[in-house]
């Protein structure tokens, strides 16, 4: 069984409790390397991945290029938010801390990335059910939940 690293054990033992693959698909945004993502395509969900930094898509890519041939794992290179548009993601050195505003952590270094509605990007892709949203956007998550229920009737059993 995999395990999740970078402290997110308990939020993914405690959402397995609560949902199964007949719930729906997981959204992964911030999907980062992609252990969360991992975890739970092992548990036979069809996982969607948004991560906006470059290196982290292509690394999320590189591990799990299988799964995306076998139709159960999806890789975006997105911004959510509220609006939709294009994003200048502020970039850190550490692989986990870039974001859309600056911070104590962003290198100076900036990437421009397509933005989208949460919610426009469920309606995009023809979603009946969504049995998980995780969110980790270094102080996005209101924005993005916002651009969720303010685009789309379809709700997640859990975010």
């Amino acid at each position: 069984m995999p395990r999740i690293i970078g402290g997110q054990e308990l939020d993914a033992d405690l959402a397995r409790g609560l949902i199964s693959p007949k719930d729906g698909v997981v959204i992964d945004v911030g999907a980062e390397r992609g252990e969360f993502a991992y975890f739970f395509h092992y548990f036979g969900f069809k996982v969607y991945a948004i991560e906006p930094e470059r290196k982290n898509t292509v690394y999320l890519w590189l591990h799990n290029w299988p799964r995306v041939l076998l139709g159960r794992f999806r890789i975006y290179r997105l911004a959510c938010n509220e609006t939709a548009g294009v994003a200048s993601l502020q970039v850190s050195d550490l692989s986990f801390r870039h974001s859309l505003q600056e911070s104590q952590y962003t290198s100076g270094k900036v990437q421009e990335v397509k933005q989208v509605r949460l919610g426009d990007f469920i309606n995009e892709k023809r979603f009946k059910k969504v049995a998980l949203i995780k969110i980790d956007t270094e102080g996005f998550d209101l924005p993005i939940l916002k651009g969720l229920f303010n685009s789309t009737n379809v709700r997640p059993k859990a975010i």
